[in-house]
C-alpha cells in the first residue's frame, strides 16, 4: 500500500479540531463537540489511527531501518514537545506578570515554579517529570515511537501477537494504580503511558490486519451491539442521568475507577470498548450516514489537509488553547461566564486559530513550498 488512505486523514483532521476545542476547557464550544456525548473521545481515536498509520508506513521495512525511522521520529517529537513546553510556559508567565496580584488559571504551576526555582522547574519539565499545558500528549507519542519496533515486529508475525502483552500491561496498570504524577504540582498525568499502550497497540494490530488481508467480521450482531453501546451511552447521558441520582453519582466519579468506571487516565474497559465500537462501526458501515462522508472525503477538503499535518497543527493548538483558557478565565472574572465579551473572546480565539491551522496545513509560510495534494504519497504517522 503506497498511497494515503484519505479517510484516515479526514478522521485525524476531525479529531484535531475536536481536541483543540475541548482543550479550551472554560468555553462553551466544547459543549457542542461529539466528546460531550461519548464515553471515549477524540484522543482515543487519534491514538488508535496513529497506530494504524504507523504500521501501514513502517510495517514492511527491515527492523534496522524501521527502528532508525521510528526513533528518529521520537527525537523529532521531543524537539517539538520542548518547543510546546517553552512557548506554553512563556504564555503562562507573561499572563501571570500582566495580571499582577490576580490569580490565573494555571496558578498552581506558577506557584510551584516560584517555590522550586526556575532551573529546577525547567529540568522537571524537559525531562518529562512535569507537564506544562498539553505537553504530556507528545510525551506519550514519543514513548510509542520508542516501543513501536517491538510492537510492529510482533504484529508482522501475526496481526494479534502484540495484543496479549499490551493487555497485560494495561490491566496491571489499572489494577495497581500505576499512574505517574507531576513532580512539581503532584497531579497525576492526564494520559498515563502504561494504560494507553493498549489503545495504540490496537491500532498497530488493525494496521497489521489490513496489510495481512484479514477481513473485518461483517456480523449484524456485532454491528448491532456496537451501535447499541454507542447510542446507549448517548441515551444514558441525555435522558437517564438527569433523572437517576445513582447514574449522576457514577458520572461524577467515573474517572476515579478502572474496572467499572470511565477513567481516561486508566483507559477503563468501558471507555476502551466505546472507542473500539466506534472504530468497528466506521470500518464495517462505510455507507452509513456521516461515516460515508469521511470515507469519501476529498483529499483537498479541510479535514484531510489538517490530518496530513497533524504534528505542527497539534503543537500550535496546544499552546493557543492554554492562552485561550487564560483569556477566558480573565473574561469570566471581569464580565461573567456567559457574558457577550466572554463569548466574543472565545469565538475570536477559535476562529483565528482554525484559520492559522488551515494555513499551517497548506504551508502558507515564507520559504515553504505549497502543500499540493498528491494522489499517491506515503502514509505518515
Amino acid at each position: 500500500m503506497t498511497g494515503r488512505i484519505h479517510s484516515i486523514d479526514a478522521v485525524r483532521g476531525l479529531c484535531l479540531l475536536n481536541i483543540f476545542i475541548n482543550h479550551i476547557t472554560l468555553g462553551f464550544s466544547k459543549e457542542i463537540s461529539f466528546s460531550k456525548i461519548g464515553l471515549s473521545d477524540a484522543a482515543e481515536i487519534f491514538v488508535l489511527i496513529s497506530g494504524v498509520s504507523t504500521y501501514l508506513f513502517y510495517g514492511t521495512f527491515q527492523i534496522e531501518v524501521m527502528t532508525r525511522g521510528l526513533w528518529g521520529r521520537a527525537i523529532k517529537l521531543y524537539v517539538v514537545n520542548a518547543a510546546v513546553v517553552l512557548l506554553t510556559l512563556i504564555v503562562i508567565m507573561v499572563i501571570d506578570y500582566l495580571t499582577g496580584d490576580l490569580d490565573i488559571l494555571d496558578q498552581d504551576l506558577v506557584d510551584a515554579i516560584q517555590s522550586n526555582g526556575l532551573n529546577r522547574s525547567l529540568w522537571f519539565m524537559f525531562s518529562f517529570q512535569q507537564s506544562v499545558g498539553y505537553s504530556v500528549v507528545l510525551k506519550l507519542y514519543m514513548y510509542f515511537m520508542l516501543l513501536c519496533p517491538a510492537l510492529i515486529w510482533l504484529s508482522s508475525r501475526m496481526w494479534w501477537y502484540a495484543l496479549p502483552p499490551a493487555v497485560l500491561i494495561w490491566a496491571m496498570a489499572g489494577q495497581f494504580d500505576l499512574v505517574s504524577r507531576n513532580s512539581l504540582t503532584g497531579e497525576p498525568f492526564a494520559l498515563t503511558i502504561l494504560p494507553w499502550t493498549l489503545i495504540f497497540t490496537c491500532g498497530i494490530a488493525l494496521g497489521a490486519a489490513i496489510k495481512q488481508g484479514v477481513r473485518v467480521p461483517q456480523s449484524r450482531l456485532l454491528k448491532g451491539l456496537a451501535f447499541a453501546y454507542v447510542l446507549g451511552y448517548v441515551v444514558f447521558v441525555t435522558l437517564i442521568m438527569p433523572r437517576w441520582p445513582a447514574a449522576s453519582d457514577w458520572f461524577a466519579t467515573r474517572n476515579d475507577h478502572f474496572w467499572l468506571g470511565g477513567s481516561k487516565t486508566y483507559q477503563s474497559p468501558l471507555r476502551l470498548l466505546h472507542a473500539l465500537s466506534l472504530v468497528y462501526l466506521f470500518i464495517s458501515c462505510p455507507r452509513a450516514l456521516l461515516i460515508r462522508l469521511l470515507h469519501q472525503a476529498d483529499p483537498r477538503s479541510i479535514l484531510c489537509r489538517l490530518g496530513r499535518r497533524s504534528l505542527p497543527i497539534f503543537a500550535f493548538g496546544a499552546v493557543v488553547s492554554v492562552a485561550a483558557d487564560e483569556a477566558l478565565f480573565a473574561a469570566h472574572h471581569f464580565f461573567g461566564a456567559k457574558s457577550l465579551p466572554s463569548i466574543a473572546v472565545e469565538l475570536v480565539f477559535v476562529a483565528l486559530s482554525i484559520a492559522v491551522m488551515v494555513a499551517i496545513a497548506d504551508r502558507r509560510w515564507p520559504f515553504q513550498r505549497s502543500n499540493r495534494v498528491v494522489a499517491e504519497q506515503p502514509i505518515a504517522p
